[in-house]
């Protein structure tokens, strides 16, 4: 089983995965109106967009 490493949010005051975007973080502690405090610690969208185009492989 393979654990997500997690850090404290001072404004939901609970633990966050780091492994999730800043979107489904939000969604989860319903925080989406609150500048995110742990925006430098979480995948943004387009870094998880990036990261998948980069493991596709060229078709040949």
């Amino acid at each position: 089983m393979f654990d997500s490493p997690l850090d404290w949010c001072k404004v939901c005051k609970d633990w966050v995965a780091l492994d999730q975007t800043v979107e489904e973080c939000a969604r989860q502690h319903r925080c989406h109106a609150r500048e995110c405090p742990m925006l430098a610690l979480l995948w943004t969208q387009r870094q998880q967009d990036k990261a998948a185009s980069q493991r596709s492989l060229p078709l040949r």
